[in-house]
């Protein structure tokens, strides 16, 4: 799984290890002992990634043993700007986390995950921050249990749960679908003004 400890990481490591998966975690933050020591606590079955390249990613996750699922957690903010003062540098960097990081990590597991068969990918990515309902203000988390048809915030094991049955054979049928795990919006008031 890459970015483990952002946006669904948190809840999909907690999802695989209840199931028995063993876990192979990247995160660029893990080059830091005390940041993988303080989200290794009390997980099992996991092991850290510290390579930053997608191919060296995936080249360390296949020499661990057999690659059954790429879960590839792609998050960057959504900064908003006008289109006309947009920075480029966003532009790049959006492209860069959410469209080639991922592409280049799928490129290089397509040997190990088809000498693996059979195996899953699962490809996460959003343009929020995270999932952390602690970090959505209580009108933010009001307007959203007011406008989203299922009318609730989503509870963080449930994208969990979502992406454990991407990753098995239960979802083996399912190929190239898109999943819109946001309880029905945007369909709903439209958004106040910050």
């Amino acid at each position: 799984m890459t970015n483990a400890t952002g946006f669904a990481g948190p809840p999909t490591v907690a999802a695989l290890q209840e199931a028995g998966w063993r876990v192979m975690a990247h995160d660029p933050s893990f080059a830091d002992p005390a940041v993988w020591e303080r989200f290794r606590a009390g997980r099992a079955r996991i092991e850290a990634i510290r390579a930053r390249e997608a191919e060296e990613i995936v080249a360390h996750a296949a020499a661990a043993g057999t690659l059954k699922a790429l879960v590839s957690n792609d998050h960057h903010p959504a900064p908003a700007f006008p289109p006309e003062s947009a920075p480029i540098a966003e532009m790049r960097a959006n492209y860069e986390k959410l469209v080639e990081f991922p592409f280049r990590l799928v490129r290089a597991a397509m040997e190990p995950l088809a000498t693996n068969v059979p195996a899953n990918v699962v490809m996460i990515t959003s343009n929020r921050v995270g999932l952390n309902r602690a970090k959505l203000p209580l009108a933010g988390r009001d307007f959203v249990r007011a406008s989203v048809p299922v009318g609730r915030l989503g509870d963080l094991a449930e994208i969990g749960e979502l992406i454990l049955f991407l990753a098995t054979s239960r979802a083996r049928f399912l190929t190239g679908a898109v999943v819109d795990f946001s309880g029905g919006s945007p369909f709903g008031p439209p958004r106040p003004q910050a």
